[in-house]
């Protein structure tokens, strides 16, 4: 029997915010960020992002684990593996038709964006139905269709390790009918975005 969480904040006793398949809850109060584990609640640490394209619409945050993560190519036939390491962003959020739209996180790694932060402030944050363990797939999925002629098909060729993980709150701009991300400028319809 899965024992039951209360959705308090650790930190200050407010009430979390989210919604019925929300795996991640914020605190409005204290800017705190759990997430739901099998018998408890895992706090990690919130990052406010600085926006880069500024619109005159109302905003609301939209979360993005950042994973810092270690990655290693094995060179078959090479002298010594390639190591290196690279900060990701994967989205929290579910993305309709994503062949269709995109992965904000893909291509924030593609144009190796750099999200810095920024002050705290009080805004709505999209709901979050994406837990860290399902996200730490992503940088390993990333990493193999950015490097797809490098590691020839064979994706034995990689492996990863995860150093940190965080979550940053990325202002979005919102309209009625879209939401446009304040870090590319890209739009997306708002009913593309679960």
């Amino acid at each position: 029997m899965s024992q039951l969480i209360s959705l308090k904040c650790q930190k200050c006793q407010a009430n979390l915010n989210g919604e019925n398949n929300s795996k991640v809850f914020f605190c409005h109060t204290c800017g705190s960020c759990f997430n739901v584990g099998e018998d408890k609640l895992h706090e990690f640490p919130v990052l406010y992002i600085k926006p880069q394209v500024v619109k005159k619409f109302e905003q609301v945050y939209f979360p993005f684990w950042q994973f810092e993560s270690q990655y290693t190519f094995r060179n078959e036939g090479e002298a010594g593996d390639y190591v290196s390491s690279r900060v990701f962003y994967i989205p929290a959020f579910f993305i309709k038709n994503i062949n269709y739209f995109g992965d904000i996180g893909f291509y924030y790694m593609k144009k190796n964006t750099i999200l810095e932060p920024g002050s705290r402030r009080k805004l709505e944050v999209f709901p979050a139905d994406r837990d860290v363990n399902r996200a730490a797939q992503y940088p390993y999925i990333y990493m193999c269709k950015d490097n797809t002629k490098r590691i020839q098909n064979d994706f034995s060729n990689i492996t990863m390790k995860h150093k940190k993980a965080a979550m940053a709150l990325v202002p979005f701009y919102k309209t009625e009918n879209y939401y446009y991300d304040s870090i590319l400028s890209w739009k997306y319809p708002s009913g593309a975005l679960i």
